[in-house]
């Protein structure tokens, strides 16, 4: 019987594992993909912002966080994982959760495990959103960048408005001829280093008022103000945001709240599930879920 099993080894997830372990709780921590896979969803080379959308936080907990490229962030978190021994199952999706009196049965594919409490950490990277248009199935059509050197002397549109189409459009169109699509009147809610870089950047044509209604091979048929147009581009990059996991969610019965505590008694909910501002923020959610279940120990 384990105290705590949390799901998911992103920052909150690698906070609450080094919290539990502080505070001598029997842990297990479930990992769909590999720990920090929020982090390695980022292109290569990223810098990650302590400060993100002007939210700073002072950093409680034991997780290291520095602003540093992506790669020395995961190299330095896989070292704390090592070193500290955590009891991290990589590679193990959780299936099911079900309630059993005053204890939880948690389903993964490495077998059933009953525990006292569960931390969900899941995130939503692992769900990216789609336009649910004809052909954006196609293998020239992706939902996240990783790596813009890859890239090169290519024709490329990126659909989106929010900080992650405007960092992905800046960073291809130092090789590429890029275009950024956006449904709205006006692009907001930007950092303000992705504003001044949009703004400046001459080459991004960004087409306003714009929705993808078709992918056809390298053929894109954009609605631009009612009018159809069909424009052809190499490579299609979709990057209008993440879905909650809402189907695993209502099949447990946990509904996403304000607080650490969810609906039943004994699920905390943490991290980017609940769209937390920034890491440090998911970082200091992931000690105080093990502060408020040890209590009730």
């Amino acid at each position: 019987m384990f105290d705590v099993i949390i799901v998911g080894a992103g920052p909150a997830g690698l906070s609450a594992c080094l919290e539990a372990k502080k505070n001598n709780l029997n842990y297990l921590c479930l990992e769909q993909n590999k720990i920090a896979n929020t982090i390695r969803n980022y292109p290569k080379g990223k810098k990650i912002q302590k400060d993100y959308m002007g939210v700073s936080l002072e950093k409680e907990g034991e997780l290291f966080f520095e602003e540093v490229s992506r790669e020395e962030l995961i190299e330095k978190w896989e070292r704390i994982v090592h070193e500290e021994k955590l009891n991290i199952k990589e590679n193990d999706n959780v299936l099911d959760i079900k309630k059993e009196d005053e204890t939880f049965k948690v389903i993964a594919n490495s077998g059933e495990y009953k525990t006292k409490n569960v931390i969900l950490a899941i995130g939503r990277m692992s769900s990216p959103r789609k336009l649910e248009v004809v052909g954006e199935d196609q293998n020239n059509v992706f939902y996240r960048l990783d790596d813009p050197g890859e890239y090169s002397d290519k024709n490329i549109l990126v659909v989106g408005g929010g900080n992650s189409a405007i960092e992905a459009a800046l960073l291809l169109s130092k090789k590429n001829k890029v275009t950024l699509s956006y449904r709205k009147s006006e692009l907001f809610r930007l950092t303000n280093e992705n504003q001044e870089g949009i703004a400046k950047n001459e080459n991004v044509n960004v087409i306003f008022e714009s929705n993808v209604e078709e992918i056809n091979g390298k053929e894109v048929s954009l609605n631009i103000k009612g009018e159809i147009k069909k424009l052809e581009f190499d490579y299609v990059f979709i990057l209008v945001g993440f879905n909650l996991p809402t189907e695993f969610l209502d099949r447990i019965g946990v509904e996403v709240g304000e607080g650490i505590e969810s609906n039943i008694k004994g699920i905390y909910l943490i991290g980017d599930i609940k769209e937390v501002k920034n890491i440090t923020h998911a970082i200091n959610d992931g000690k105080k879920a093990i502060e408020v279940l040890k209590n009730g120990l």
